[in-house]
Order: structure tokens, then sequence, then C-alpha cells
């Protein structure tokens, strides 16, 4: 079940600045904010915490949180990434038809050296790298308008950089999703609302920004496969949701 909880702003402009603007103010305030709240949410779809806000991938209890290491709970070096630990990451993913990594700018100078065993690159790089931070990493859409591009391909996937996710030597710096897992619940789209009367006395207009909406992952925990049919829970795992350690 999801449960709808407000995601809200609000700021205020002169009066006389609005008037005397010969754009229209109230359109580039919704236009801001708009673009502040969609960064909200796709930080939230992230790393959200849970508990009364939408709880992002990286606190979900079915992702799958290690790496390659003998003791199978992070990678060898935390300050570098191995195409040994990207293979681990994709040995444990589910069935995806829209895999993607996902992974912050910093990681970008560990994947230009990046061979795996063989001596062959596994990282082919976009001619230009948009250092911009669009605002949907997870849908790839902004009320159907492509706000996303990727930033090149990761061992035959799609890899994405982005500011919300932590820096290169901390867990989540590189991790590999499955979009359609994530579920996402609007029960109400954005609202505007502006008022003359709330700062009346100082010949204020206060405008109000909300959406009502939830979000987790659609699985509960990773799930066990059916290859080791005489012991089923000692199974390999996977899931949609794949951190490095």
């Amino acid at each position: 079940n999801f449960k709808a909880v407000d995601m809200v702003g609000a700021t205020s402009f002169s009066r006389d600045y609005i008037l005397d603007n010969f754009i229209a103010m109230d359109y580039i305030v919704t236009g801001m904010f708009g673009d502040a709240m969609a960064w909200m949410e796709d930080w939230m779809t992230i790393r959200g915490p849970g508990g009364g806000v939408p709880q992002g991938y990286f606190n979900s209890t079915a992702a799958i949180i290690g790496g390659p290491a003998s003791s199978g709970t992070a990678r060898e070096d935390a300050n570098d990434i191995r195409s040994e630990d990207l293979g681990w990451m994709l040995s444990h993913l589910a069935p995806c038809p829209t895999p993607r990594w996902i992974a912050h700018r910093s990681a970008i100078p560990k994947l230009f050296i990046l061979n795996n065993s063989a001596g062959t690159p596994v990282f082919q790089p976009n001619a230009s790298i948009v250092q911009s931070d669009p605002l949907s990493i997870m849908s790839q859409s902004n009320n159907g308008a492509e706000v996303y591009s990727t930033a090149g391909m990761l061992l035959g996937l799609p890899i994405f950089f982005t500011e919300k996710v932590p820096q290169l030597g901390t867990t989540g710096d590189i991790s590999l999703v499955c979009p359609n897992q994530y579920g996402l619940a609007e029960r109400q789209s954005f609202e505007v609302g502006m008022s003359e009367h709330f700062y009346f006395s100082t010949d204020k207009i206060a405008y109000r920004f909300k959406k009502r909406h939830d979000g987790r992952s659609l699985w509960r925990k990773p799930y066990i496969d059916a290859s080791n049919v005489a012991t089923p829970a000692s199974g390999w795992t996977i899931s949609p949701f794949i951190l490095l350690a």
C-alpha cells in the first residue's frame, strides 16, 4: 500500500515587481518550482529514508549491497571500480527490460581507464558528457518531455551520472537498477496556489506549491532463484537494485 505524502514549497514576491515585469511572473515561478520539485522527487526516489516520505532504492529492504571481495560485503578497494565489481553487480541483477547504471561524476576517471581481464575497455562514453544535473534519472521524463540523456554505455548498458548519489569511495557511488521495479504513486499532481492576502501588509504575493505522492521498491526483499533445488534457501540472490559497497 502507498500512502500519499505532501511535498511542499513556498515563496513570495513583491507585488510591484510582479505587476511591473513584462514577463508573466507566475509562469516563471511555476517553472522554477516545477523543476525544483522534480529534482527533489528524484532524490527521494534514489535516497529517500521512508517513514513518512518516499523510500528510495538505497534504503529498500530488497537492495543487494556488497561487492566481490572474499567477505562478499564490499569491493577490494573502496576508492576504485574494477571490472570484477561490475561483473558481481550484473550477476545479481534481476531480469529487467531497462537496466541502467547510476554513478557519481567522481567515478568518471576510474571508468575511463577501466578494462576487463582481457584488456578491453568496458566504458564507452558519449562524445560530450553533460555536466548539468537534469531532473529525472529514474523515469527519464518530465511530463512526457525527455530531460535526461545517457552519458555513455558501460558493459552494454546505459550509464547516468548525477549528484544525487554519494561520491567515489562510498557505498552506492555506482549502482545498477531496474527502474520499472520502483513504484511511484501520484495522488495529486503539481498544484500551484497564490494569495494576495497572506503578506498583505508587506505588499507581497505568496506562492505555494504542492505535490502528493509516495514511492518505494515493488520488491520486499531479494529473490532467491531456483538454481539450488536441493536446498532452495541457499540459492543465488537477485534484486532490481544492486549497490556497490
